[in-house]
């Protein structure tokens, strides 16, 4: 044991260190940084992750904070979001890093989390098997840091998050029986829920499994041994929710407002892929770029842990009832990614939006487990037996081929069965080899783990996101954005037509209305911003040059940008906050037609009627016998005029004018600007059908827009303006004086039920403006008037948390206590 002790820390800085230092000759060879131009800016990291990653720098130098953001939709609830992509405290290391040099040091942050992968799995195989912990169990912590999961989903570091903190739950479950304490599973599974509640979710389950397992197979325990084992895994689940909810609660109020689909339809659909099609998936490299949205789960993590799965279900030195429940668990995680509704069950009752198996870590973990609690024994197998072992490892290698698996090719096939035929031969003659064994098989380890992961990232990081660009980008509009906002502390939005993507807000740190995130609420935001004409797609937000200009206006976009170099500034732009007449108070309907919508809503936020912003086109729609559909106007007066697409299509549209053709890709329920169109030009436009659909084309409707009306009502309500003050986005102040006439405070921030105003230091009601909007109604006079935006639920959680931290603490004290040894002076004993 003491030998033990002495070689522990060498191994498991080794641990570390092992899937890192091979990672780096992979990128080296593929050119990624600091090795090239390369980098991990692909699918999510380049439309989201780095986005708010450089967000947390602005949070961190006072900038910005947790809870609320202008940057997403005009604004929202950012610590939802915060939740769900950023809440491990290891993400603030990216804070540290300007903007421009995010892509960079995406290559670190991602080696870090890996490396710690490999060492909490190492810290795992010495818990469960302390008399065999060697340098061979490097060979297994570094097959699960780079196994398919890891490699897949590297840019998603929060799902990495799970892969490094599942051995230290589990170690705490083992604390459960051999220890007889639950303290090490709460901290652990507490932390695992605060940094990342989602995978935390799939890691309950498994956790849950898992006990089960370890009850299943215990041996000379009693009935009463199991209930106190139950009792300290309910209590450490428990107090590890409790210590959490200051994350989970805000959660479940965040999810319950969600756009997703949570019904299982159990009759429609059955199972994902054929059964036996998994088997394809372990294999090196077999993985092509659309695998991560549509493909089956990523199981594989070297040949090795193959074989020595299989020499562990037939060793006579593991109990009949242990290979029984460990096959058991390999096979329900197997029918979970076939089964439909299991998967969903997994993926929180929702159906996931690519990276449909982000669970499939746990299949690979319970191979590379097995694997590695036989691979240090001296059992050797029977012939016979060896025999019958190559047989199935030939049958499972081969078989996706020859049923013509879309992903095996022969090259991967012949590959994979020579990495298998040498692990079985070095078992073979193992006793022969002696210390030769282990070098041995390492070399060839460490061969299979570099050739699968450079098959994988090689196709994944080759995507045209090198960092040079992205650096000059950044440059080019921080230097027009700057002089924009120098000196300004009151709120303001400013918009992007030549954005990057739809996070361009938060990268380039502007307000704005742009804005793509899993953690959106559809009824809140996503659905408000549509009705005003602001195109929005699933979770996808974007300002375009379709966006009426009177939404621009009524958002308060005070500038557009139009180029790195181009910057139009609006004069119609609304204060984010002014004075209003009674006639808002009245009940304004909302149809799914912007223009008509928006001629409602700037009639009561004025009092005046200067006549409608935007009037309906008259237009002849003439269907053609080769599924065409055209539609022909004419102007009755020169003006924009803006096309909006009903019904659920996406195809081309010609649209021919003076101005000369041009096709564009049409989405429903969103609006185009045709351009400005001369009195009596006549505009044809052609709907094109689409070959997959039979549908026939949805109807097209036709508004012209009069920005001399807008002028005329911004030039009434610009002046009744009122400066907000943003002391920080959670909390706005402004100072208004409201008269008979104008008696209401409206605010074009989107109402949510976080809000709080306050009206010279007492609490005010918020009432629902337009039906989304805000705004008070204050006394005549001057008052001092703010805003305060608190995540809902989350002081309920923060509560919870710490009492759940109370009781923890309490609980150590208490175990710490019972385990000291006993005084015998305090018992009269001497």
């Amino acid at each position: 044991m003491k030998q033990l002790r002495d070689r522990s820390p060498a191994i498991l800085i080794s641990a570390f260190f092992a899937p890192v230092i091979l990672l780096i000759l992979v990128l080296m060879n593929l050119g990624v940084y600091p090795f090239g131009e390369g980098t991990f800016l692909r699918a999510d990291m380049n439309s989201q992750y780095s986005a708010f990653l450089t967000y947390l720098r602005s949070i961190l130098l006072g900038e910005n904070d947790l809870f609320y953001s202008f940057s997403m939709n005009g604004g929202g609830n950012f610590y939802f979001l915060y939740t769900y992509y950023l809440a491990n405290p290891f993400n603030w290391l990216m804070a540290l890093i300007p903007a421009e040099d995010i892509p960079q040091a995406l290559t670190f942050f991602i080696l870090i989390r890996l490396g710690l992968a490999g060492l909490t799995m190492n810290l795992y195989l010495r818990r469960i098997r302390p008399s065999s912990f060697g340098w061979g169990t490097l060979l297994f912590s570094t097959s699960y840091a780079l196994m398919t999961y890891t490699l897949v989903c590297a840019e998603n570091y929060f799902f990495i998050d799970g892969v490094v903190m599942l051995p230290l739950v589990l170690i705490g479950i083992e604390d459960i029986f051999e220890r007889k304490s639950f303290l090490g599973y709460a901290l652990a599974l507490g932390f695992m829920l605060l940094i990342q509640f989602y995978i935390g979710w799939m890691i309950c389950i498994f956790a849950v499994l898992y006990f089960l397992f370890r009850i299943l197979n215990r041996s000379g325990n009693g009935k009463r041994s199991n209930r106190g084992a139950l009792r300290r895994f309910i209590a450490g689940s428990l107090l590890a929710a409790l210590c959490a909810s200051i994350i989970l609660v805000p959660v479940a109020a965040g999810l319950s407002a969600l756009p997703k689909d949570t019904n299982i339809p159990w009759t429609q659909k059955i199972s994902n892929f054929s059964f036996f099609s998994l088997l394809g998936k372990n294999l090196p490299g077999a993985y092509d770029t659309m695998e991560f949205r549509y493909g089956l789960p990523g199981i594989y993590s070297g040949a090795l842990i193959t074989v020595y799965f299989l020499l562990y279900l037939t060793a006579d030195a593991v109990t009949r009832k242990e290979r029984l429940l460990t096959a058991g668990m390999l096979l329900f995680l197997w029918i979970s990614f076939w089964s439909y509704g299991l998967n969903r069950v997994w993926h929180g009752f929702a159906e996931p939006v690519w990276w449909p198996y982000r669970y499939s870590f746990l299949f690979s973990f319970w191979l590379i487990r097995a694997a590695a609690l036989r691979f240090p024994t001296d059992e050797r197998a029977p012939s016979g037996k060896r025999l019958l072992l190559s047989g199935i490892l030939a049958v499972a290698c081969w078989l996706p081929l020859l049923t013509g698996f879309h992903l095996a090719s022969l090259r991967l096939t012949l590959i994979e069965s020579a990495f298998l035929l040498f692990f079985m031969l070095a078992e073979t003659l193992r006793g022969k080899l002696g210390r030769a064994f282990l070098p041995a098989v390492s070399v060839v380890v460490l061969m299979n783990l570099y050739l699968h992961a450079s098959t994988i990232l090689g196709p994944n990081l080759t995507d045209p996101n090198p960092a040079e660009p992205y650096r000059e980008r950044i440059r080019a509009f921080s230097a027009l954005l700057d002089p924009v906002a120098k000196g300004r502390t009151d709120l303001f939005r400013i918009e992007n037509l030549d954005i990057r993507d739809s996070n361009d807000p938060m990268r380039l740190g502007y307000q704005g209305l742009t804005h793509y995130s899993s953690t959106v609420s559809y009824a809140d935001y996503l659905f408000p911003l549509r009705i005003f004409g602001v195109p929005q797609r699933h979770y996808w937000t974007t300002v375009t040059e379709g966006v009426p200009a009177a939404t621009l206006s009524l958002f308060g976009i005070e500038a557009t940008l139009k180029s790195a170099t181009e910057i139009s500034m609006n004069p119609n732009a609304l204060p984010i906050a002014f004075s209003a007449p009674s006639s808002i108070i009245r009940s304004v309907i909302l149809t799914h037609l912007p223009y008509e919508n928006l001629n409602a809503a700037f009639k009561a936020i004025s009092g005046e009627d200067f006549g409608p912003i935007y009037e309906a086109v008259e237009s002849e729609k003439t269907p053609e016998s080769d599924g065409e559909t055209i539609w022909n106007f004419r102007p009755r007066q020169i003006a924009p005029v803006y096309m909006y697409v009903e019904n659920q299509e996406i195809e081309p549209n010609l649209i021919e004018s003076a101005a000369g053709p041009q096709t564009i890709q049409v989405f429903p329920d969103e609006s185009y600007l045709l351009g400005t169109i001369q009195q009596g030009e006549n505009v044809r436009v052609t709907s094109h059908p689409d070959p997959n659909s039979a549908d026939p084309a949805g109807n097209r409707v036709f508004y012209s827009e009069s920005l001399d009306v807008l002028g005329r009502y911004a030039g009434v309500i610009q002046p009744r303006g009122v400066p907000v003050e943003k002391i920080r986005p959670s909390q706005l102040r402004a100072r208004f004086t409201g008269d008979a006439e104008t008696p209401y405070l409206f605010f074009s921030i989107l109402y949510d039920e976080g809000w709080k105003a306050y009206v010279d230091g007492e609490e005010r009601l918020l009432i629902p403006a337009l039906n989304y909007f805000m705004m008070i109604q204050a006394d005549p006079g001057t008052h001092v008037v703010e805003l305060r935006y608190t995540p809902p639920g989350f002081r309920t959680g923060a509560a919870l948390s710490f009492a759940g931290i109370a009781l923890l603490l309490i609980a150590a004290f208490m175990e710490r206590k019972k385990s000291e040894p006993m005084d015998p002076k305090a018992d009269g004993f001497v």
